[in-house]
């Protein structure tokens, strides 16, 4: 079993992504340079920070890997100015493993470099999802549709990269969605 705790999204605290460039083939690849965790607990303390007993010291230091999930981005659900995507993780492996807190999302451009910031949290951590084999957790992915506030778009992505909770890898797949607009780009907690 592969705990996956805590919940980076892929950011250091001044907001800036930490991932390494964009490997741009399709979908499916990890990042190479082994980054990803926000270096936070959640509530905002540095990991360093935390006392942990052995056993979650244990536990902690066992990552999901990235490869072993397979990420898909779901259409915009337009509504009331706003637009939500489904993102979808589905354990491509065996056995179960645990995922608890923030995927990490953040949208590069074809040569690597950021379009926007990454995701920002919204809305309070879910509890640990479990999935066997084939099964499913999603989070939401939110934006604003571009004639609600007069802020403008970004450039739209040439990727997507996701690193699932506590995971140091990330898969990257090529989309030009989504597209933000009104400097709006949330993702929730899996669930």
């Amino acid at each position: 079993m592969t705990a996956c705790p805590g919940g980076g999204n892929g950011t250091d605290d001044d907001g800036a992504s930490r991932s390494a460039p964009a490997d741009s083939s399709s979908s499916g690849k990890r990042g190479s340079d082994g980054t990803g965790g926000s270096g936070r607990d959640g509530t905002g303390t540095d990991d360093a920070a935390v006392t942990k007993t052995a056993g979650e010291a244990a536990a902690t230091s066992d990552r999901c890997a990235a490869g072993q999930l397979g990420i898909e981005p779901g259409a915009g659900d337009p509504g009331a100015g706003n637009i939500h995507y489904r993102l979808t993780l589905t354990d491509k492996g065996s056995g179960s493993r645990a995922l608890q807190g923030f995927p990490g999302v953040s949208l590069p451009a074809e040569d690597g470099s950021p379009t926007g910031t990454p995701a920002k949290r919204e809305g309070g951590a879910a509890g640990s999802v479990r999935l066997r084999a084939g099964q499913s957790a999603h989070a939401t992915l939110h934006t604003l549709n571009k004639s609600v506030q007069d802020g403008s778009c970004w450039d739209r992505p040439s990727l997507l990269r996701v690193h699932p909770p506590g995971s140091k890898d990330a898969v990257t797949l090529r989309t030009g969605s989504p597209r933000v607009c009104g400097d709006t780009f949330t993702v929730t907690s899996l669930r």
